[in-house]
């Protein structure tokens, strides 16, 4: 199980979606 690389994604996909909304 990978779960760190779950996190590292999710938190990448979290934070494109947050400068998506911000701009």
């Amino acid at each position: 199980m990978r779960v760190l690389d779950h996190s590292l994604l999710f938190e990448a996909r979290l934070r494109k979606l947050l400068s998506y909304i911000k701009n």
